[in-house]
């Protein structure tokens, strides 16, 4: 009996003691982490005494290169149906693609009505083309609406392609000073040499 005993007290005091090894754990910094140090690759001593220096660092871009990952990139689009303000459009750079993967924002609506929210292809303030469709807001309120949304995609874009925030069929239920339609959205994403 007095060994069950023990054992009990034993299975106690260890499990009153992981919060306190676990946040002793969560506190110790761990080591700096630093740029990567050159490596100096030599060739064989039978092989010449051609001698060249390597950045890590540069090996990671190249292989991550072809593997087909690119460069981070965020942005914003934003638009304002009823002050009329469409913000600046998004354009893909020369000679790079741009791969969509993510896309998140709100809007903010009072008497108004939008048969669909997209990010889409344009040229000046016409649309060329809807690419990824983001939310509907098919019944007005009088009092604020504040829709979110978020969504993961992988949605491909090529080198001088414009976009910016689009509403399709949209508008406000009267002439109200109080009406609202505002949308922003945060873009993510990479790019990447386009072939």
């Amino acid at each position: 009996m007095s060994r069950i005993y023990a054992l009990a007290v034993t299975l106690l005091v260890s499990a009153a003691m992981m919060p306190v090894a676990a946040s002793a754990a969560a506190t110790t910094p761990g080591p700096p982490i630093q740029n990567p140090l050159p490596v100096i690759v030599t060739n064989p001593p039978n092989q010449g005494s051609n001698t060249f220096v390597v950045n890590p660092g540069d090996i990671g871009a190249a292989v991550g290169q072809s593997l087909g990952v690119g460069t981070p990139v965020s942005f914003t689009l934003t638009n304002d149906l009823i002050a009329n303000r469409l913000g600046p459009p998004y354009t893909v750079p020369t000679g790079k693609r741009l791969i969509i993967e993510d896309v998140s924002g709100l809007c903010q609506a009072v008497n108004a009505t939008v048969l669909g929210l997209s990010i889409g292809l344009v040229d000046g303030f016409s649309i060329k083309a809807f690419s990824i469709f983001l939310l509907s807001i098919a019944f007005p309120s009088s009092t604020l609406t504040a829709p979110t949304f978020g969504r993961t995609t992988k949605v491909y874009f090529n080198p001088g392609d414009v976009l910016n925030l689009v509403f399709i069929s949209s508008g406000s239920e009267g002439e109200n000073s109080t009406d609202l339609l505002q949308c922003r959205v945060a873009v993510n994403g990479q790019l990447t040499n386009a072939p």
